[in-house]
């Protein structure tokens, strides 16, 4: 290359810069850059067993952006991963809201708020969530629709209705829930044993 290319070459990255694409959120495309950014790095953080970090990076983007839906999932998410339920529970409340309030295509939520409630032992609320879950299913991934369904046949075990509970494990079995398999051992060892 001449002198004259690559001084006209240099010339040009200095004045046209390449474009870069900032990251854009699947769900909320309002929302793009750094707290795009952020929450990736949180993910990655959470995956790699950092949950103080992840926690940290989720918090700040949160206080900024507190509509934030998927900042939001993931942070109650760290949160139970770091044994604080009540806590992750009111976070995944609050990502709830967000969903209904935007309309946001994202159904798996339902189901991941009645699992905390059931963690808690408020089987009503999980209830509650888990029908709304039921209706949803056909806009589930199987994985999300099995973990749906074994949490349904839960609320059926808890209430000691072993014949829906039974009903529901296996429809989550059928969808590969090794959970729901282990479940209806449970089962049957507590029908086993109720009066």
């Amino acid at each position: 290359m001449s002198a004259g290319r690559r001084v006209f070459a240099l010339t040009a990255a200095l004045l046209f810069p390449p474009v870069c694409h900032a990251q854009v959120d699947r769900l909320q495309p309002e929302i793009a850059g750094r707290d795009v950014s952020a929450v990736n790095e949180a993910r990655t953080l959470r995956r790699e067993g950092d949950l103080s970090g992840a926690e940290s990076i989720l918090r700040g983007v949160t206080d900024k952006n507190p509509g934030y839906f998927n900042a939001l999932y993931l942070l109650g998410l760290t949160l139970s991963d770091r044994d604080k339920m009540p806590e992750a529970t009111k976070v995944f409340e609050a990502a709830l809201k967000v969903r209904e309030v935007k309309g946001l295509n994202d159904d798996t939520i339902y189901n991941t708020v009645a699992w905390a409630y059931l963690i808690q032992g408020d089987i009503k609320r999980a209830r509650e969530l888990l029908t709304v879950s039921e209706q949803r299913l056909p806009q589930l991934s199987p994985q999300s629709q099995a973990r749906a369904l074994n949490n349904l046949g839960l609320v059926y075990l808890y209430e000691k209705d072993w014949t829906k509970a039974e009903t529901y494990f296996k429809r989550a079995e059928g969808l590969g829930s090794a959970q729901a398999k282990q479940n209806l051992k449970l089962l049957a060892s507590a029908a086993a044993s109720s009066p």
